[in-house]
């Protein structure tokens, strides 16, 4: 299955300009961006470029007017414009045809990581198990993050959610990284603090303390995790028996247990600058309409039902990984992916090339990029002074480095939504209904 951000926690510190950095907020009407400024690029795109490169209206309006085709290209996108608008339960059949009928390795590559996608979300496990065991057959290559939760999801159904009440409030801490932080309590045991990182593919905690609270793999061999600085480090699946976040507990939650030596960073190799005990990560939050109250400080989490999915009128999306739609100098959609974990936003060279020529000449500055498994110094590109608007928001004057993707994702991603702009808001996140929604108190800025 094509790699994917298990753990990824970015801090990037840069010589210069690293002090917290002030915007302009300023609130917009209902803003129609033009798309018109991407024909030259869509038009030569064939139609499962279009949906991987993130332009799904134009995929949409591709396939509208092919309403009668029976090509499995054609039945490939109508499962994957499913997936991404909501309705990810009449995603399932023309996925499962593309996957057994057709002798194209793209296409069945992509089928296949879609579906095992949907039978995660909607916890379809036996589904999941057959589906790997068929690929298997087929000699598609798998990922062996994926193995390992077939075969630990197949011991243990995870993610089972026991709330007293509709909703919770938590207290939230930023961690010295920016990356907002909760205290949990572990199997009726203890509480610890856990991270809330959207750009974590898994939870994650360390290996002291699962010795802790006698969590253990279930699973033979190790699996490998990408992490922000294009290093792999080894990890095991296990299961928590249980977490209370407030109000609610949440039982069988899995997690990656990484060797606490990876969790501890040291970027000049010897001053520990801080370290990660655990990670609640994007499989979890997707359980919940999230609201993330930074200049409050607290966190409310509100359990949901994927019967309630499809929503047309969406902002956000989550393909492997959660993703935004923002404008970049009315320059739109970008497709950004959303993750708490990152202290700063940053673009994608695929991202720059959509631009074309709406910046200035790049600038460069040596940087750091801190990630799970060490520290890496690096020439780093930016771009400066850029406008970014999201959800009626215009934020400026922004400035945005250049970060290549080092993971493969089925959707390419413009860019990162950092822990930067978000501390600016109140951040409502709803998985289901696909939005994205901020909120700004102007005495906050």
């Amino acid at each position: 299955m094509y790699k994917r951000f298990l753990f990824v926690i970015l801090v990037v510190f840069s010589f210069i300009g690293c002090s917290s950095q002030k915007y302009l907020i300023r609130k917009v009407g209902d803003t129609d961006f033009t798309r018109r400024s991407f024909e030259t690029i869509t038009d030569s795109l064939s139609l499962l470029k279009l949906l991987q490169y993130g332009y799904f209206d134009q995929a949409g309006d591709l396939l509208s007017q092919h309403p009668d085709s029976g090509s499995n290209e054609f039945i490939l996108a109508e499962g994957m414009l499913n997936f991404y608008y909501g309705r990810k339960k009449e995603a399932e059949q023309p996925l499962l045809k593309v996957f057994k009928d057709d002798r194209d390795s793209t296409r069945i590559d992509l089928s296949f990581n879609t579906l095992c996608q949907l039978y995660l979300y909607h916890e379809k496990f036996d589904q999941l198990e057959g589906l790997i065991n068929t690929a298997r057959k087929k000699r598609i290559q798998i990922d062996s993050t994926d193995r390992m939760l077939s075969t630990a999801y197949g011991q243990m159904s995870p993610y089972d959610i026991q709330s007293s009440d509709s909703k919770t409030v938590v207290p939230m801490l930023i961690s010295l990284s920016g990356c907002p932080t909760i205290k949990i309590e572990i199997n009726n045991q203890g509480t610890e603090t856990f991270w809330l990182d959207t750009g974590a593919g898994l939870n994650v905690i360390s290996s002291d303390l699962a010795q802790k609270y006698g969590i253990h793999p279930i699973t033979e061999g190790e699996g490998e995790a990408g992490t922000a600085t294009d290093k792999k480090v080894p990890f095991q699946i296990g299961f928590i028996e249980s977490i209370q976040i407030g109000d609610i507990v949440v039982k069988n939650v899995p997690v990656m247990i990484f060797d606490s030596k990876y969790l501890k960073f040291k970027p000049l190799g010897f001053i520990n600058l801080f370290r990660i005990d655990g990670v609640l990560g994007w499989p979890l939050l997707s359980k919940f309409k999230t609201t993330l109250n930074y200049p409050q400080q607290i966190v409310c989490f509100e359990p949901i039902s994927v019967s309630k999915e499809g929503y047309e009128t969406r902002n956000f999306f989550w393909y492997e990984i959660p993703f935004v739609e923002v404008a970049i100098n009315s320059l739109y959609p970008m497709n950004f992916f959303f993750d708490t974990g990152a202290n700063r936003s940053s673009l994608t060279p695929i991202g720059m090339r959509k631009m074309d020529s709406r910046f200035p000449k790049l600038k460069s500055s040596l940087g750091c990029t801190i990630g799970a498994g060490g520290a890496k110094f690096r020439k780093i590109q930016k771009l400066e002074r850029a406008t970014i608007t999201i959800d009626k928001f215009n934020i400026s004057p922004l400035t945005l480095s250049i970060h290549e993707d080092y993971n493969k994702h089925i959707i390419q991603k413009d860019g990162t939504l950092g822990g930067d702009i978000l501390r600016n808001f109140i951040v409502t996140l709803d998985p289901v209904q696909g939005r994205f929604i901020l909120e700004h108190i102007s005495n906050n800025h």
